[in-house]
C-alpha cells in the first residue's frame, strides 16, 4: 500500500512539473498569439486574411531560425547557421601572422645549421692537418732517436 501512495505521489509530482514547466508557458504564449492574430484579422477585409496569416506564420518562423542561431540570407531565402565573419577574419590574420614568424624562424635555423656545418667542415679540415703534423712530428721524432741511438 505503501508502495502505491508513493508511486502516485511521484506521479503526481512529475505531472504537475510538467504542467508548471511546459504547459503554462505555453499557454502563454497561445494568448499572444491569439491577441495578435484577433488584432491583425478585426479590420481586414476577408480577402486579405490568407496573405496576412502566411506573413504572420512567416514571422514567427524567421523568428525561431534567428533564436536558435541561424540567418537567412539572399533573395532565395538561403538558410544556414550563423557563424561572425569578424572573428574568422582575426582568426585568420592571426594564423598568418604566425605562419610568417615560423617562417623567418625557420630561414634563420637553416643559416645557423649551415653556419655550424661550415664551421665543422673547418675544423674537420684543421683537424686533418694537425694529424697529419702530429704524423710528420712522430715520424721526424722516431728518426732523431734512432739517430742518436
Amino acid at each position: 500500500m505503501c508502495c502505491v501512495c508513493l508511486y502516485t505521489c511521484c506521479t503526481q509530482a512529475i505531472a504537475v512539473t510538467f504542467v508548471k514547466f511546459f504547459l503554462e508557458p505555453a499557454g502563454h504564449i497561445g494568448e499572444a498569439v491569439n491577441r495578435l492574430v484577433t488584432a491583425a484579422f478585426d479590420d481586414l477585409p476577408f480577402y486579405l486574411w490568407l496573405p496576412v496569416f502566411i506573413l504572420i506564420v512567416l514571422l514567427i518562423v524567421l523568428a525561431m531560425f534567428f533564436t536558435s542561431g541561424y540567418r537567412v540570407r539572399g533573395w532565395l531565402w538561403n538558410i544556414e547557421p550563423h557563424r561572425p565573419v569578424e572573428p574568422l577574419r582575426e582568426r585568420i590574420r592571426q594564423l598568418e601572422e604566425e605562419r610568417e614568424a615560423l617562417q623567418a624562424e625557420r630561414q634563420d635555423l637553416q643559416r645557423q645549421l649551415a653556419v655550424e656545418q661550415q664551421q665543422r667542415t673547418e675544423h674537420r679540415a684543421r683537424l686533418d692537418e694537425l694529424q697529419v703534423r702530429r704524423l710528420q712530428l712522430e715520424k721526424c721524432s722516431h728518426i732523431i732517436t734512432t739517430v742518436d741511438h
